[in-house]
C-alpha cells in the first residue's frame, strides 16, 4: 500500500552537473551540500548560502 501511495504522487526532476556545482573542499558532506544547494535554488531560495536558504524557506512557510 505504501509503494502504491508513493508512486501516485507528483514529482519533479532537478538535473545538474555535480562537478560544476560542487564546493571546492571535498569533506564528508560536500555531496549533500550540493544537493541541498540545488534543491533550494530550484525552490527559488538563495541556495549558495544554506543558512539563508533555510531561513527563507522558514519565513515562506510561516502563516501571515
Amino acid at each position: 500500500m505504501l509503494v502504491d501511495r508513493a508512486t501516485k504522487g507528483s514529482t519533479e526532476i532537478i538535473l545538474f552537473n555535480i562537478d560544476i556545482e560542487g564546493f571546492s573542499n571535498k569533506d564528508k558532506t560536500a555531496v549533500l551540500r550540493v544537493f541541498a544547494k540545488m534543491f533550494y535554488n530550484h525552490l527559488g531560495f538563495y541556495g549558495a548560502n544554506l543558512k539563508v536558504a533555510m531561513m527563507e524557506r522558514y519565513i515562506d512557510q510561516s502563516p501571515c
